[in-house]
């Protein structure tokens, strides 16, 4: 159901705010319809820097979003246009209340197999190569595991630029870094060659692994998105130590929602410091309430 909301209702907002555009001056300037396209304004703005901000997470709701539309709902309803009072309403109140609520909120559950000293299970991946991968071979040294949704999630390809910036210090770690997605080989290798950092990009088949770990996503694909299937995984960090014992795990509620790189690599900078057992050291993140 929400996969076919976010298209519909972008091009709903763009085609309302232009028809806005034309009837104010088609009637001589009247600001009702005025205030329909800019009602419609700030929702469009939002989803446009979505996409090409290159920031890997926003504000956790639009509060703001939704007193602009609200504001304008009001004059437009002042202004004696009360049934377009009422498209404004639905446009830039409703609407912004459905993304930010209902939408954006991906209804997960914490996965209790990432808890506090679990140990990751073997998992099995395909390299950019198309060679398998097992997580046995690598359990010797500190690992980041992230799992994104795709090229298709301008906050996923984000937040890998964000951790490829800090490979450098995870590296003086000794920690190995895995960006893990169910798309295809061909735009796995297309997010690799974007990247100035050596990290190790996998494939997910069909979300084998995801699915064992409980961070898939039925239908999380949106409508409208071509060349990936209709399921995806949830954004999630792991933070493992050797032998594969779980230290840290993001797991938010809102796909907008993501952790800082300096949160989970401080944790490793602690364990590695101090030398502290895992268990006592292990952040299972959901949503800020």
């Amino acid at each position: 159901m929400k996969r076919y909301f976010v298209m519909p209702y972008l091009i709903t907002l763009l085609l309302a705010s232009v028809y806005g555009v034309y009837a104010f001056f088609a009637n001589d300037w009247e600001f009702a319809w005025l205030g329909l396209t800019l009602s419609c304004l700030p929702m469009l703005l939002f989803i446009i820097r979505l996409g090409i901000s290159g920031k890997a997470r926003t504000r956790e709701h639009l509060y703001s979003e939704l007193l602009v539309g609200a504001v304008f709902t009001l004059a437009v309803w002042v202004s004696g246009h009360r049934d377009l009072a009422g498209l404004v309403f639905l446009l830039s109140v409703v609407g912004v209340y459905l993304y930010d609520f209902w939408y954006s909120d991906l209804s997960r559950v914490l996965s209790p197999r990432l808890g506090k000293g679990e140990i990751l299970p073997d998992l099995r991946f395909t390299t950019i190569d198309g060679e398998d991968f097992h997580t046995k071979n690598v359990v010797d040294r500190p690992a980041i595991f992230m799992f994104i949704r795709g090229n298709w999630c301008p906050l996923c390809v984000a937040q890998v630029h964000e951790i490829a910036q800090s490979y450098r210090r995870l590296e003086d770690m000794g920690a190995s870094v895995f960006v893990i997605s169910p798309q295809v080989q061909e735009q796995t290798q297309k997010l690799a060659a974007d990247l100035n950092a050596p990290l190790t990009l996998l494939t997910d088949k069909d979300g084998e692994s995801a699915k064992k770990l409980g961070v898939w996503q039925y239908g999380g694909v949106p409508a409208g998105v071509v060349g990936y299937d209709v399921d995806t995984n949830w954004p999630t960090v792991i933070v493992t130590m050797p032998k594969g014992k779980i230290i840290y795990s993001a797991q938010y509620a809102s796909y907008r929602v993501r952790p800082e790189p300096d949160q989970f690599i401080e944790v490793l900078e602690k364990y590695l410091d101090d030398g502290a057992d895992a268990s006592n050291d292990t952040e299972v993140v959901p949503s800020a309430e």
